[in-house]
């Protein structure tokens, strides 16, 4: 079994660097096409998906749309692959922040990141315990390939664990792009859940 993770496709948010959060941000026309072209790439690649899973946000919906309906196969909504809660930070660039909420800005962005949370919102630890509860359940439901259309800051969570580093370094070292096919084993997913 090959599980694969991929980013929903580009946002009107994503081009003008506002963090979005779980506010509900649909597709632009580029995501559109570049969730065309994930379905695309995985057929072309000879990747054999039997289901896709998403986040209930409709971004990551649009996504799986697309895919599943270019791979002839069901998808079903998950909840908790959604994205990070950015709280009051949602609708914001990152400059943004840094001058309405200086102190928690900083904290965020230091050291391993995972137990600080945006003001009235989640830290990525929080993301990643659900995340982690949520592919348990996954896991044990399929034995073929699946692919989850999720968010930046879950595959960026799910990075940095896998790897045994801090969310900076994803950020400086591992783009996750817009409607980009991340694979990870089982092997190494059990690795990352055990840090967590």
């Amino acid at each position: 079994m090959n599980i694969y993770f991929a980013r929903h496709g580009q946002t009107d948010w994503n081009v003008l660097g506002k963090l979005q959060g779980q506010t509900d941000i649909p597709l632009n026309d580029t995501g559109i096409q570049q969730a065309h072209q994930l379905a695309d790439n995985l057929i072309q690649q000879d990747i054999h998906i039997t289901k896709v899973y998403t986040s209930k946000l409709t971004r990551a919906v649009q996504t799986a749309q697309i895919v599943a309906d270019a791979l002839n196969i069901d998808y079903e909504i998950t909840p908790d692959l959604q994205e990070i809660n950015f709280g009051l930070w949602e609708g914001h660039t990152w400059n943004e922040l840094e001058t309405l909420f200086p102190d928690n800005y900083h904290r965020f962005l230091s050291d391993q990141q995972r137990y600080i949370r945006a003001d009235n919102g989640e830290s990525i630890q929080d993301v990643a315990v659900r995340l982690f509860n949520t592919l348990d359940t996954l896991l044990k439901q399929n034995d073929e390939d699946i692919l989850i259309i999720t968010h930046g800051m879950v595959i960026r969570a799910l990075i940095a664990l896998t790897m045994n580093i801090t969310t900076n370094e994803v950020y400086e070292k591992y783009p996750v792009h817009n409607a980009q096919a991340i694979y990870f084993s089982k092997e190494q997913l059990t690795e990352a859940k055990a840090r967590v």
